[in-house]
């Protein structure tokens, strides 16, 4: 509207919005996190007034705001939908050799880039690594090694994706392993979870100590701290079960269960976790704990009846 009708307007009237204009001033940036944008949007709206109309003042205070803000915003777009999609497009990938994936990562190595209104679809680390994802189901063995390489400042998205990838995959057991023992090492709850789950399906070889440390260790982890599926706005609807599925207590316990499930002899190298896990301070562990009793079942019906009152309680 400015635009259009300031080439027009009388010259009071333009005189009066030309003053209106460098005066003004939101209440952000009054603030202290708005100080750095004090006269970004003075710069938008004077920036629209005819330009052979304006005064030196005003002409001066225009050049001042480019230095400081480069150029005005683009004109509103209204509203849009998008889907916040990987910053490298499948097509583009499908071409990519190992080093510009390493390259990549280290690219997009945070959460999301800063907000780009050119591109608002763009993602950061979660989407491409969700794209990685695919690769490792289609490629398990060029993406396990790679993983293998991956720096330890990765993201640590990368990492449980490719562990994700690597679960169902028919890749040799010493392969998945290492992938796992790379993981492990970064303390992080998504990666830890993901190696849980991973190894509760490797179950054709004995696992080494190190890793039955690892699982053994993992049920003194402090995830879940509360019970906020049980809260005002619950977690997961309030569904008890879900919310300790994803939780590293309650991964430990299907992990257990999945190895139990396998073979009997998980039983006793994980007796004393397990009675660890029955008597878990949180509810929504303790339902992810029942499964665990019922693989025991399988192999001895007194122990798992045992177990259970202990649950229960």
């Amino acid at each position: 509207i400015i635009n259009m009708c300031s080439p027009h307007c009388s010259a009071e009237a333009f005189q009066n919005l030309e003053s209106i204009l460098l005066a003004y001033v939101p209440p952000f940036e009054r603030c202290l996190d708005g100080l750095r944008w004090r006269g970004h949007a003075a710069y938008n709206l004077l920036s629209a007034l005819s330009e052979i109309r304006l005064s030196p003042t005003a002409k001066a205070q225009l050049r001042a705001w480019t230095d400081k803000f480069k150029k005005p915003d683009e004109p509103p777009i209204g509203i849009r939908s998008y889907k916040v999609e990987s910053p490298i497009r499948q097509d583009a990938a499908d071409h990519m050799t190992d080093e510009q994936w390493l390259r990549a990562i280290s690219k997009y190595g945070t959460d999301r880039p800063r907000f780009d209104m050119a591109r608002p679809e763009s993602g950061g680390a979660l989407e491409l690594a969700r794209l990685m994802q695919k690769f490792t189901e289609s490629q398990p063995d060029r993406f396990a090694r790679l993983a293998l390489r991956f720096p330890a400042t990765t993201h640590h998205y990368y990492f449980s994706h490719v562990l994700h990838g690597l679960k169902n995959s028919s890749i040799s057991f010493d392969l998945k392993l290492s992938v796992v023992r790379r993981v492990i090492s970064l303390d992080d709850r998504d990666c830890l979870m993901s190696a849980l789950s991973i190894l509760g399906s490797l179950n054709n070889d004995s696992l080494p100590e190190d890793v039955i440390a690892f699982i053994q260790q993992a049920a003194d982890h402090p995830n879940p701290e509360e019970e906020l599926w049980d809260r005002d706005k619950p977690l997961y609807g309030g569904d008890m079960l879900t919310y300790g599925m994803n939780s590293v207590r309650g991964c430990v316990a299907y992990t257990i269960r999945d190895l139990v499930l396998a073979e009997e002899k998980y039983i006793q190298i994980f007796y004393s976790t397990i009675e660890k896990l029955v008597a878990d301070q949180s509810v929504a562990v303790r339902s992810c704990v029942a499964s665990t009793l019922l693989a025991i079942s399988n192999h001895d019906d007194s122990l798992a009846l045992k177990l259970s009152n202990k649950l229960l309680d």
